[in-house]
């Protein structure tokens, strides 16, 4: 018996023979798992949809570097967060509230508007306090000052691995004591 695993490794082996109608095949995963991810961080349809658009084309190019046909699902998921990422820095893309993911854009000119706008913010810079020195004044400089990640390493010296670390962390912490005031 053939299963859907086995079937999604044939075609990756297939597609990096040059067989296009393999990889388009693939796609319907590919987007599938890019779409997640999109919808995860924040990302509206149509900004999910051009994400999709780019991370199959990155996979397309690449295709001949995945080493294992096993591992095509992560290796796409791999490259949205990346993508992702990327674009999130390129255009300094806002991470969007829950609210406007789930239900829509909130009218922030209203009274609830405002009110939910305030709470948000007030409930941010508690989060924001609640980090260690190092990831607050990393957090700080990154989204509200908007310097880049070699701004920042000359501002402080630290290196840009360690920025990126220190971004990932703070991100995964803010989230964590957001989640209590969200």
């Amino acid at each position: 018996m053939v299963g859907a695993f086995d079937e999604t490794t044939l075609l990756v082996i297939q597609a990096q023979k040059g067989d296009c109608e393999a990889f388009e095949s693939l796609c319907g995963l590919a987007k599938g798992v890019t779409l997640k991810v999109a919808y995860g961080g924040g990302l509206g349809a149509s900004d999910a949809d051009d994400l999709a658009q780019d991370v199959l084309l990155i996979a397309w190019r690449k295709l001949s570097q995945l080493r294992d046909p096993s591992c095509f699902a992560a290796w796409v998921k791999s490259i949205a967060h990346r993508t992702l990422t990327n674009k999130r820095v390129r255009e300094k893309l806002p991470y969007q509230m829950r609210e406007e993911r789930d239900g829509g854009p909130v009218d922030r000119r209203t009274a609830i508007g405002c009110l939910l706008e305030r709470e948000e913010q007030e409930a941010f810079s508690r989060s924001l306090l609640g980090l260690d020195e190092p990831y607050r004044y990393i957090m700080i400089a990154f989204y509200k000052r908007r310097l880049s990640l070699l701004q920042i390493n000359a501002e402080c010296g630290s290196p840009v691995g360690t920025i990126k670390r220190r971004l990932h962390d703070g991100r995964k912490n803010l989230a964590r004591t957001m989640a209590l005031y969200v």
